[in-house]
């Protein structure tokens, strides 16, 4: 995780340019997120807060979120970095298919490796307010490969 961690920052780094008018904003996300099992039918659910980036403009978009998923037994706390290919729809809406790492910990588990697939879709109704509801499915690698279903949703606020 630390690896992929230092990558995105170092993506981050290399794509600053002198001319900060034709950058994309970091996007800031808040909202929440819900998630069932699909091999016990367990389910959680919390807040969500990330920042997503644009290191290559119309081809790859980065976010990285935090989201505390508290169950019946435990909260896991999941954090993940998506790759995501943006596909412009109209003024005000944009489609996002991605995919990357994940590292879940909780207590009873301890810290578990998988992968995110997820679809997004942004809606901004207004310059500095947009809003997003995202659809995923995780599998991770650890013993009995848990997979899950859940949708995260919540306001979009640009920085520039």
């Amino acid at each position: 995780m630390k690896q992929a961690i230092g990558f995105v920052l170092a993506l981050c780094l290399s794509t600053t340019s002198a001319n900060c008018q034709d950058r994309e904003p970091v996007i800031g996300e808040l909202g929440g997120s819900v998630s069932k099992s699909l091999k016990d039918g367990s389910s959680g659910y919390g807040p969500s807060i990330g920042i997503e980036f644009t290191p290559i403009k119309e081809w790859l978009e980065v976010e990285m979120d935090v989201t505390p998923l508290m169950g019946s037994h435990s909260t896991d706390w999941t954090f993940d970095v998506l790759f995501k290919k943006p596909f412009t729809i109209s003024r005000k809406i944009e489609f996002m298919a991605g995919l990357g790492p994940e590292l879940s910990y909780s207590k009873t588990d301890n810290t578990v490796f998988g992968l995110e697939i997820a679809a997004d879709v942004m809606y901004w109704p207004f310059k500095r307010i947009g809003f997003f509801i995202e659809p995923a499915y995780d599998i991770d690698f650890a013993k009995g490969n848990n997979q899950s279903i859940g949708v995260s949703g919540g306001l979009l606020i640009p920085f520039k």
